[in-house]
């Protein structure tokens, strides 16, 4: 009936789930905490909204990333490969001779 969808805070164990492994593939959206269903509704809209609604009731903070993580030489190398290939193709552009057989 419907496709594949999930949506969820691995943290809190809640989650919005549609023709997954947990619920059936019967076109509704259920909201589930801890693989318990709560709820199911017909609508992805109104489940979300419920699922951002319990969200905010547990006022539930996403935890902190590192940002400046040191790269390891191979993440550093593959980065800078990266960046050269897009360099390249962004300027690549330029460098194309226009016009058709015997135009400069």
């Amino acid at each position: 009936m419907g496709s594949y969808y999930k949506r969820d805070i691995p943290g809190l164990g809640l989650s919005v789930e549609r023709a997954t492994e947990k619920v059936p593939n019967d076109g509704l959206f259920y909201l589930l905490k801890k693989g318990r269903v709560l709820e199911s509704f017909r609508s992805e809209e109104a489940a979300v909204m419920k699922f951002r609604q319990m969200v905010s009731e547990i006022s539930y903070q996403p935890p902190e990333q590192a940002l400046d993580t040191p790269l390891t030489p191979i993440k550093e190398a593959l980065q800078r490969h990266f960046d050269r290939r897009e360099m390249f193709w962004s300027q690549s552009h330029k460098h194309q001779r226009k016009g058709g057989k015997g135009r400069a």
